[in-house]
């Protein structure tokens, strides 16, 4: 009557790796190990500015070894003011840089007149500020930079202080090896250089199309500071000091006087641009001295009170520099050499983001270069840096240039708070975190997604949460199972579809319930959880083409813990519901209850255990002969009561699953005795079971089995759950992918053109386990096909009945793949030349360098050997997600060998594909 087995589950090693296939309940586990060290990269920045230092900071705290390469010594700082928008603030934040603890004020007004002293607006900015999450300070560049400094040199905090070199002027780099050479000759080699050596960077030379060089934008700028105490002292300039943190433009047609407070809102900085051959800049240096007489002249025209406040100017102090631009550079990087900041994209001060933009280089720079990164890593993840960077620094830049323009007469000027939302509305930190996550998820399709997805995808009994298979090992189960007579006519009401049968025309059949604990369960922390299933023996299931599986049905499998009922569900297809499992064992007995909230609705006893040989046990639940386990899943469509968006049956074979994770059984238990009692109670009782339960309670037991019990074996299950073509399924092709046909022509007797119809016009489709549908419009088995006496016809027709591999490498393939609703292929190779076509819906092309395309429909993708995945990304006008379909054509090639290695094929990812002929 029996049965209880008590085991521990181990795995076997393939190749070195893990073991990851396994069985119904998808209970795999981990083999423990010890994680690898992650090893520091040495990372070589040129250029001290803010943007460099700003990136030694966080790469220093992401646990690598920096250099700092500066040409200057420092020994005469100089500088006027920076904006740090909340953009660029909110990152300094991260970094542990806060700004006003050294000087740094709010900004919190906004003045515009014209250059006659007429007022045009004045905006506090109070309100409008608290949208942003970080405030928006000014502060005097000096002091931002020795904090900067000091942070990247201190003992104190994360990390290993910078290596800051000084008098240290870098005069070539060589990306391929990740070394800078100095003036003297010395060689500093890295594993990345950063050029962040300014808008006359030495380091774009080394970029491809970094030939471009700045030029003149047309304009020039006067700067200095004023302290304020000397402008509210003067009874004409007073009105314009008197707020604390007020940034005043005074515009003219083509020249502006720009004033704002910094360090501690004591200094005035200002910027006074102008056309640039009314000063005369003879050097590209940023400190090249100005006139003061010279800056008066070019603002004669100006309000008086303006005239006299910047007369204020020390002349001795006052600056003017040529404000560049450049042409936008094709790349920012080259194998490991990376530019940032004006080294990259040079900033006009309109915008008052050059300093953040820089920064926010630095951040993305430091989130796709984690520590553990790998040195051949590297040019992959620099080319991610930039596919982060590139648009946004290259529109801010833009907007910078539209708010240096003059104004036309006529024209009302620009409105510097237009381009605000963009500017401060980000978080590169957030931002470049979430695109490092896309990369690396793309560049592992066969994660394991379920909802929410929103946090990425889901560790489990399956994989870990970076997606490594986990796999069983030093986890115990004990198994209890009751093989019973009851009434075939009554179980077949159970099955889901027509292609479920009983084997035997007989009106009995056998059925068991089983239970299993488990426990030692590494996915659950050392913990476990119990579960019952139904099973029903002698089923056999007809899949579509006619071949028949002999299989043990499971309708059902109640389980006392949400997180296995959840994963089981989604990623497996099993019935899965929850109730609670409560096992009592005695020397001789073993009692199990299952129950809702208290109310007992089965309740199982086995009696009289004794010890038995455990040699004696079958290995499969009920000790039945048949091929594996059936079960039926199905997910209903959202907002589309009594439809499925997924409907199909789900086989696991016995023979590829003991393969995979065998279990040691310790000892089994024989029983004298075994009872079943079950009631089905009322809806009051069980809200949510009452209708299951009650169906259990109508089972007749005419008779229990004598036998021995049966051992589980658990493993991950990715690769032994078997879509199977059941005639039932109800899929979204119904809905928007029309059955399509091929048309072949041929010729009579008499050469003329006529359709053959030896074969059915309809495209012949059968799916794969990852519930893609291949359909095979043609294939010819020669390459040019010979198409005499109809032989490439004869091909085909061998091919229908016996499918060939994603390619043939002698012939040619034309085939249709219809993608689910969100559907992500395996990563994936085939050594030919590919044409591909977007018939339906929009997919997404990705590359295994992390490189995407999206694709629409009547787009084209060329493919030579590519290493690749597709991704369905079609949206339907209800937001949701639909079904795509592409055309391929399969060309042979020649061997395909780059950098001297050859490639070849890599189908095994995807499941139920054979290779290639």
């Amino acid at each position: 009557m029996v049965a209880m087995v008590a085991g521990t589950l181990f795995s076997p090693q393939t190749n070195g790796e893990p073991a990851t296939n396994g069985v119904v309940s998808g209970n795999a586990q981990p083999t423990p190990s010890i994680a690898p060290k992650k090893e520091a990269l040495h990372i070589v920045i040129v250029g001290a500015g803010i943007g460099g230092l700003s990136a030694a900071n966080f790469l220093r705290q992401q646990g690598h070894h920096i250099t700092v390469l500066e040409q200057s010594r420092f020994a005469n700082e100089v500088g006027a003011a920076v904006h740090l928008a909340p953009n660029c603030n909110g990152l300094l934040r991260r970094m542990g840089l806060y700004a006003e603890d050294f000087g740094a004020n709010k900004m919190q007004y906004i003045t515009d007149y014209k250059s006659d002293g007429t007022l045009l607006k004045h905006i506090p900015l109070d309100e409008p500020n608290k949208k942003w999450q970080h405030p928006w300070h000014l502060i005097h560049r000096v002091n931002l930079h020795e904090e900067l400094k000091r942070m990247v040199t201190s003992p104190e905090g994360k990390g290993t202080p910078v290596d800051l070199r000084t008098c240290s002027r870098v005069v070539e780099i060589d990306p391929f090896s990740a070394t800078a050479t100095l003036e003297g000759g010395e060689n500093i080699q890295g594993d990345i250089v950063i050029g962040a050596d300014g808008v006359h960077s030495r380091a774009r030379s080394k970029i491809p199309g970094g030939d471009k060089k700045a030029f003149a934008s047309g304009k020039s700028a006067f700067r200095f500071l004023v302290p304020r105490k000397a402008a509210l002292e003067d009874p004409q300039t007073a009105k314009f000091a008197e707020r604390y943190g007020e940034l005043i433009i005074w515009y003219g047609a083509d020249r502006r006087v720009v004033m704002y407070p910094c360090a501690n809102n004591e200094l005035l900085n200002f910027v006074c641009i102008h056309p640039g051959e009314l000063s005369e800049v003879k050097s590209d240096d940023w400190n090249q001295g100005g006139n003061l007489q010279n800056m008066l002249d070019v603002y004669s025209e100006f309000d008086p009170a303006v005239q006299s406040l910047i007369g204020k100017a020390d002349p001795d102090s006052l600056k003017v520099w040529e404000l560049l631009d450049m042409e936008n550079i094709p790349t920012w990087v080259n194998d490991r050499l990376a530019l940032l900041g004006d080294a990259a994209h040079p900033f006009t001060p309109h915008q008052g983001q050059g300093a953040g933009v820089a920064v926010e280089d630095a951040a993305s720079l430091a989130v796709v270069l984690p520590l553990g990164t790998r040195v051949e890593e590297i040019p992959e993840r620099l080319k991610l840096y930039e596919s982060i960077r590139y648009e946004r620094a290259h529109k801010i830049q833009n907007f910078s240039r539209i708010m240096g323009r003059d104004i036309k007469p006529g024209e009302s000027k620009f409105n510097m708070m237009e381009f605000t939302d963009y500017n401060f509305g980000h978080d590169e930190w957030d931002n470049s975190t979430q695109a490092f996550r896309k990369h690396y998820w793309a560049k592992n399709p066969n994660l394991y997604w379920r909802m929410p997805i929103s946090f990425g995808p889901m560790p489990g009994p399956r994989q870990t949460f970076e997606g490594t298979a986990r796999t069983a090992a030093h986890s115990t189960f004990c198994t209890a199972s009751i093989k019973f007579k009851t009434s075939a006519t009554l179980l077949k009401n159970l099955f889901p579809s027509p292609s479920f049968r009983f084997a035997s025309p007989a009106t009995v059949a056998y059925a068991s319930f089983s239970q299993t604990t488990l426990n030692k369960m590494e996915w659950l922390g050392g913990s476990g959880y119990r579960h019952l299933g139904l099973y029903i023996h002698g089923v056999q299931y007809t899949k579509k083409n006619g071949d028949v599986l002999n299989g043990t049905f499971m309708p059902l499998l109640f389980e006392s813990l949400t997180d296995p009922i959840v994963s089981g569900r989604e990623e497996l297809g099993m019935p899965k519901l929850y109730c609670a499992l409560d096992v009592f064992k005695r020397s001789n007995q073993y009692r199990l209850g299952a129950s809702w909230q208290g109310a007992t609705f089965g309740s199982f006893t086995w009696e009289g255990l004794e010890e038995v040989d455990p040699g004696e046990d079958k290995g499969t639940i009920g000790g039945s002969d048949d091929d594996g386990i059936l079960v039926y899943r199905y997910i209903p469509s959202v907002g589309n009561r009594g439809r499925a968006d997924i409907e199909h049956a789900v086989f696991v074979p016995h023979a590829e699953e003991s393969k995979v994770v065998p279990s040691k059984v310790k000892s089994v238990k024989k029983a004298t005795k075994a009872t079943i009692k079950l009631d089905g109670l009322d809806w009051e009782a069980l809200p949510t079971l009452h209708h299951v339960a009650g169906r259990l309670a109508e089972i007749p037991i005419y008779d229990v089995v004598v036998l021995l019990g049966v051992p589980q074996n658990y493993a991950n299950t990715s690769g032994l759950h078997f879509l199977l073509d059941d005639s039932t399924i109800t899929m979204a092709e119904t809905k928007d992918l029309r059955q399509n046909k091929r048309f072949i022509t041929s010729h009579d007797v008499n050469g003329k053109e006529i359709f053959d119809n030896s074969i059915p016009e309809d495209v012949p489709y059968r799916r794969l386990p990852d519930g893609a549908h291949f359909g095979l419009c043609y294939a010819t088995n020669q390459f040019p096909a010979d198409l005499s006496s109809d032989k490439d016809i004869e091909a085909y027709s061998n091919y229908l009945t016996d499918l060939p591999g994603i390619t043939i490498s002698t012939g040619s393939v034309v085939r249709i793949v219809d993608m689910m609703p969100g559907a992500l292929s395996p990563m994936h190779r085939t050594i030919s030349i590919d044409y591909g076509v977007v018939l339906e819906g929009e997919v997404e092309l990705v590359l295994d360098s992390g490189e995407k395309r999206l694709m629409k429909r009547g787009d084209i993708s060329v493919q030579r050997g590519t290493n690749h995945a597709w991704r369905n990304a079609t949206k339907t006008d209800g937001a949701g997600t639909g079904w795509a379909r592409m055309l391929y054509v399969l060309l042979p090639v020649e061997k395909l060998e780059v950098g001297g290695t050859v490639l070849g094929e890599d189908t095994s990812t995807i499941p139920g594909v054979k290779p290639s002929d």
